[in-house]
């Protein structure tokens, strides 16, 4: 059995060292057509791999600016939450809400 090389062009088309386009190659009946789709999806998944560098390289800037800011300002918090504080709702319970719900959570601990 002869080794055959596939090239691809570019524009996602692929040929044999000849120029052949490989779809028309007549292949032996023990070559199975699935290797050249293996290859394919090799490729894109190396190819989607870049994009997950990018990702990863951004979660570590922002855990290095955190970090920085930690070093910073002692009192900070990282686990609270960054949100627009000016421009959101008011809370629906007024503090007597508050104040009954936690009377009744101690009087009746069982209700949690």
């Amino acid at each position: 059995m002869s080794a055959i090389f596939l090239y691809e062009d570019g524009q996602g088309e692929i040929y044999d060292q000849s120029g052949n386009d490989a779809m028309d190659l007549e292949l032996e009946e023990d070559v199975n057509s699935f290797h050249l789709e293996t290859l394919i999806n090799v490729r894109r998944y190396c190819e989607s791999q870049g994009q997950e560098e990018e990702s990863l390289m951004k979660d570590l800037v922002t855990r290095m600016e955190n970090e920085k800011r930690l070093k910073e300002d002692k009192d900070w918090n990282i686990l609270e939450k960054q949100t627009n504080k000016v421009n959101r709702k008011t809370s629906q319970l007024q503090e007597e809400h508050k104040v009954h719900l936690i009377s009744f959570y101690d009087e009746h601990p069982q209700s949690r």
